[in-house]
This record gives structure tokens, sequence and C-alpha cells, in this order.
């Protein structure tokens, strides 16, 4: 390391790069134990040149990511005066990871040549001061210090925020966050858990741009050690040798790097993996931004079913207003479509309609957005025009309701009737537990059987976070969405794999011949 100019490396820190500071100075421990001069790896690389200086990295486990940002962390306070660094690790493990994040800057700083090793001034459990600049890299756990409350933090480094208590995140959110100055630098980093969590709602409000958080995606297959040659002894035994990939596995081929690495190398490995860690492989090594969530999830619905699903995820081939189409009426094909009414407001749920085949449970088309019940039934009146007069129905809840009563009185006859307890023929389904485990059911067992299929992403997104809640007080079951997010579209599609059930291969009928058909369509009736 000789001849090293700290001041130029010191002045790259400060106008914001830190790789020439890190790998001119520091050195790591390689799995084997070798002491190696640190040179960035594949997540390392895509992260430093992604970083905007408020960001979100959701990446596969025991990539470097900790190991890089703490390195940037003790950059920057062995670099700039008055600097505070802190990191925030997880407060359930009785303190082993926190130690483990201190005793690698630890070993950063011991393994550093003595000519060019900062000089460390008081040391304590939790910090790391240097008396020269007035800095300090303090790391602690969640709920552990009042962060925020007296002093400024400049670099804010969150790890692993998928296990944070839920009352931990939000303090940290509240606090240090908040004391992060304008030109400060927070880096969040986690293994994706549950969906409808912390981190879960976060990194979608960061997706869809709600929040000044960066989204960085880093799978596992972009790992260079990640692979299997035929002759490895780690590999399962049917897979030493040459492999046949399946179909699932050959769409996921197509998203590797072009690095030299064959591609059954990568299957070989994956194969070996998932067998090893079973369901638990999509979540500590994930393949997609979506679907990781889901693998560690208690979804009402099939998860293996859903992450299937997701590889029919495309754009609308044409959207107008709140309606995006994805296939065209045929025809000789019926539609049904399952509807969940809101107030309109931009602050409350969205009105939702999902369009299905009959014949194929092909989700065709899509209506979305924050619409007024009256206008709602208009979309709906013109999109059933398009879709050959399709059955509309939902609930009889409040706002619903509202939607397919305006519905009757433009004169759109193709609603969705049930019997109630005096044997009368009412519009939608009830607005009661057992009609909605009875809806949830139809399209759990749709989705199992693949007679459901759906190319919008929003939609199977909500798929994936409906979820059985029950309330600790009364022991009453729930099925909805995480707070904080939506199941409106979730909610319409249930509705509309339950009038495809009953009318799928029906034509219309005039409302003088409903009576005659109430026993061949038990639970519902269309005119």
């Amino acid at each position: 390391m000789a001849g090293i100019d700290t001041k130029a490396l010191a002045t790259a820190v400060q106008n914001g790069d830190t790789r020439p500071w890190i790998e001119a100075l520091l050195r790591i421990r390689t799995k084997d134990n070798d002491l190696v001069p640190f040179r960035f790896n594949r997540l390392q690389e895509t992260c430093h040149t992604k970083l905007t200086g408020r960001d979100y990295v959701v990446k596969y486990r025991q990539g470097g990511s900790s190991t890089y940002h703490l390195a940037r962390g003790l950059a920057y306070a062995c670099s700039i005066p008055y600097w505070n660094s802190a990191c925030v690790t997880i407060s359930t493990d009785r303190g082993r990871t926190k130690e483990r994040m201190f005793q690698t800057v630890h070993r950063f700083l011991d393994e550093m040549d003595a000519e060019y090793r900062p000089i460390i001034g008081q040391e304590r459990a939790d910090a790391i001061t240097f008396p020269m600049l007035d800095s300090q890299f303090y790391i602690g756990t969640a709920g552990s210090r009042e962060f925020g409350r007296s002093e400024t933090i400049n670099f804010l480094h969150i790890t692993e925020l998928a296990a944070f208590k839920a009352n931990e995140a939000d303090a940290i959110f509240t606090a240090a966050i908040e004391s992060v100055p304008t030109g400060g630098i927070i880096i969040i980093e986690t293994t994706p858990r549950d969906v409808g969590s912390y981190a879960h709602n976060l990194w979608m409000r960061s997706v869809r741009r709600q929040v000044r958080f960066n989204p960085i995606f880093v799978p596992w297959y972009w790992a260079e050690d990640y692979h299997l040659p035929p002759s490895s002894p780690d590999a399962l035994q049917a897979d030493r040798g040459s492999i046949v990939l399946a179909a699932e596995e050959r769409e996921l081929a197509q998203k590797f790097l072009q690095d030299g690495v064959p591609v059954e190398d990568r299957i070989r490995w994956r194969r070996m993996k998932v067998a090893e860690r079973r369901d638990d492989f999509f979540a500590e090594y994930p393949e997609d931004a979506v679907g990781c969530w889901l693998a560690a999830t208690d979804s009402v619905f099939p998860v293996q079913a859903l992450r299937t699903m997701l590889s029919d995820v495309r754009d609308p081939l044409e959207v107008k207003d709140a309606l995006s189409v994805y296939k065209k009426a045929m025809p000789g094909r019926t539609y049904s479509c399952g509807i969940d009414g809101a107030s309109g407001l931009p602050s409350g749920d969205f009105s939702a309609g999902v369009i299905l085949c009959n014949q194929t449970g092909e989700h065709v088309a899509t209506i979305h957005g924050h619409i007024p019940p009256q206008e709602f039934a208009r979309c709906l009146a013109e999109a059933g025009n398009l879709y050959y007069r399709m059955t509309i129905g939902g609930e009889r809840d409040a706002w619903t309701l509202q939607v397919v009563e305006e519905l009757e009185r433009l004169g759109y006859d193709a609603l969705y009737r049930q019997l109630d307890g005096n044997e009368t023929l009412r519009l939608g389904f009830p607005n009661t537990h057992t009609s909605r485990v009875q809806a949830i059911a139809v399209l759990r067992e749709a989705i199992r059987a693949g007679d459901f299929r759906s190319p919008d992403g929003n939609l199977v997104q909500e798929l994936m976070q409906y979820q059985r809640h029950v309330s600790e007080e009364t022991r009453m079951e729930k099925f909805a969405a995480p707070q904080g997010l939506y199941d409106d579209l979730c909610v319409a599609a249930q509705r509309a794999q339950q009038i495809r059930q009953t009318v799928a291969y029906a034509l219309p009928y005039a409302p003088e011949k409903q009576a005659e058909l109430v026993g061949a369509y038990p639970g519902g009736l269309w005119r």
C-alpha cells in the first residue's frame, strides 16, 4: 500500500465517491478466511453505480451488502470533519448482529496499514470516535437509543429492515431519519420477508415513487459464486452430470447475465438450494422484486401458483382512462365482471372491476381508479358493451350497491342476482362473512387448478398480500390486505370468478325465464 495519496482519497469521499478509499485502504476476509484487498463484487458494484443518497436495496443473503455499506460509513467518518455515521440493526437476536457488524468495522481498522490507519479516540461498546476529525461511527440495535433526538446523523445505514419489529421500524423512521440533514445519506437494505410488513410497504411505496427512496433490487443470480459444475459433490445426486431445464427454469435463465457461467451450473446450484431451504429459498435468494416477498408470507391463495402467475404479468394492450385492456372481446365468448365500489375520494379506496372470459378463465380487462359510484357505473356500462354485455356483480355493501343500482337505472340489464333468505332474487352478493368466505374459496380453487390467470401485476400483488386476520379480543376472523395496502382488485376478482362459475356457458335470459332456471344455476342468475 506504499505511496497512497490519502488526501486524494479523502477528497474523493468528500465528493461522494467512497470506492477509491475503500479499495485502496481496506482488506476483507474471504469465505476461506484469506485476507485480501477489498474489491467490489457484482452486488456492491451494482449498488455503487445506482446509489442516489436515499436508497432502499432488496437483495439476496450473504452477498456482501452490509459489508459494503459499513465500509462506506467508515470512509465518510474517516474523511469528513464532524461526520456521524450510524448503522442500525435488529434487536431480536440479543445483539449478535450488532456485535458482528461492530467486529467488521474493527477488522477494517485493524487490517489497515499502520501508516494509513486513522487515530482512534474513545471506544465504547457501540461507537468508535476519530478525534482528529471530531467524527464517529455508531452501531446499535433498533430501540436501544433515541436516534435523532439530540444529534445529527450524516450517514444512516439501516440493515435488515424486514426483521425489525413494527414499533421499532416506526420509531426509526420517525426519529433517526428525521435527524439526517439535507445532503445526508440514508441507505436501507434487507432480504425480503412478509407481505404487508413495514419493510414491504416501504418497498412498494418506493417502487411507486410515493416516498423519496430509490428502489434497487439485486437478485441472487447476479452473484459470481452461486453456481455448481456438473462434478460438484454439493450438487443433488440427480443433477451430477448434464441436466435438462424445466420450462420455468428456462424462463428464469433468460434473466441470467452473460458472464461466462453456464446456465446449467446456476440452475444446478438453484436446485440444490431449493431442496435445502424449500419455500424459504425465494425470500433468502430473491429472483423477482414481487414474488420474493410472497415467499415468506402466509397468503390466503396458493403461493406456488401465484409465483407461477407472475410470469404472465404484462402491460395492457391499450389503456383508456380507468380501463386497461389485456385481451379484446372475441366472438362466441361470454364475460363476467366482478366489482368493488368505493367513494371515489383521492385519499380513499379504489373502485375496481375485473373482467374474466367465462370460457377460459383469462383476466381480459381491468377497471381501476378513484371513481365515484355513478361514474364507475358508466365506465362499467361502456366496458360491458365492449365485452358482449358482460354480467356485472358485486357485494351489497354501501358503495358497490350504489354502482349496481346506477347500472340498473341506466338500463344495463346483464346484472348478477342471487336468491336471499326469502327466495327473492336480489342484485349482487350478500354483504356477509359467509358470502366472502365462499368467494375466497371459489377463487382459491380456480387459482390452484390453473383455471384463473391474470396478466395484471397490481391484481397479482393484491392476491399475494391477501391474508386471514384473527382479532385477539373477539377471535373473529377477517380476510383483507395488511394495513396500509389495498385489496379492491382482489375482492373484485373473487366476485368475478363466482359469477363466472355460476353462468360460465349461459346466454342472457329474459326476466320471465329466470324463475325456471333457479335450480339449474344455484346461487345466482343473470338476465
